[in-house]
């Protein structure tokens, strides 16, 4: 699993969750990535109420956004692939 969020005053924030399926490449809800401003993916944090293990944790940049190619187009349940 990934944390898709921000960091803010050196703080985690988290907004969404997303499922790796490879080295490169995150799926998501449509909702969780529809506004990517300042988004970023965080992996191994294991309790993201807790910072004393951000040791652990890396940081990524969010990459290109596609958009399944069989989306339910009323936007409920859309999924995306977020690539690194």
């Amino acid at each position: 699993m990934v944390s898709i969020g921000y960091a803010e005053n050196e703080q985690w924030n988290h907004k969404c969750i997303g499922t790796i399926l490879s080295k490169n490449t995150i799926i998501t809800s449509a909702e969780c990535v529809e506004k990517k401003g300042n988004l970023k993916l965080r992996t191994g944090d294991e309790d993201l109420n807790k910072s004393d293990d951000d040791q652990l944790a890396k940081t990524y940049d969010l990459g290109k956004v596609l958009v399944h190619p069989n989306r339910n187009t009323n936007g409920i349940g859309t999924y995306l692939w977020v690539l690194l």
